[in-house]
């Protein structure tokens, strides 16, 4: 698919979200379980459509995610930033250098991935997206205003350390790991 194609499927789904809240309200059910059905009736053949390769459309594929990230800073805008407190730099160390590694080398035992792309996939991990939409769900379901508080200043500096720290290495350790496949391959 090409990068205008996206676009427009990308709008049209935003604008389906839009249009579906209000209908949501009236239903018992959350955008979770339409986006479930809509990937149901979509079916494998949808899959296939959806699917772009990662490699042949590598360039689709980082524009596609440069304008999530814009939806993420304009929703970061959008939020109060308040005083972050002292512990949370630590929590934050932790998740960076123990928790998120941890978690996925445990989640990677058997899968059939080497030591050096294990360890990159639990550096790089799983990006903040999946963050900021934790943290609206649980604000729009009726986390308390000061916990609210607390926790979006934690998700924002989580969220602007990733980028900062993950945005600073992640040439240094491609062109690292690539020196080191042409290494092996020799």
């Amino acid at each position: 698919m090409t990068f205008a194609t996206w676009a427009l499927l990308i709008g049209g789904l935003l604008i389906a979200m839009a249009l579906s809240g209000t209908l949501l309200k009236r239903l018992p059910l959350s955008t979770a379980m339409l986006y479930l059905a809509a990937g149901f009736c979509l079916g494998p053949a949808g899959w296939a459509v959806l699917t772009p390769h990662p490699i042949l459309h590598a360039a689709l594929l980082e524009r596609v995610t440069e304008v999530a990230v814009l939806i993420v800073l304009v929703a970061g805008a959008m939020l109060p930033f308040p005083h972050l407190p002292a512990n949370s730099i630590a929590l934050i160390a932790l998740l960076f250098l123990a928790i998120r590694p941890a978690s996925v080398w445990l989640g990677l035992l058997g899968a059939p991935v080497s030591r050096e792309q294990r360890t990159m996939i639990a550096w790089f991990g799983i990006r903040g997206i999946g963050s900021v939409y934790y943290l609206m769900y649980s604000i729009h379901h009726g986390l308390p205003l000061s916990m609210a508080e607390q926790i979006t200043a934690i998700t924002l500096a989580t969220v602007t350390v990733s980028i900062l720290l993950h945005g600073i290495s992640v040439r240094p350790m491609m062109r690292l790991y690539r020196k080191r496949q042409a290494q092996q391959g020799q």
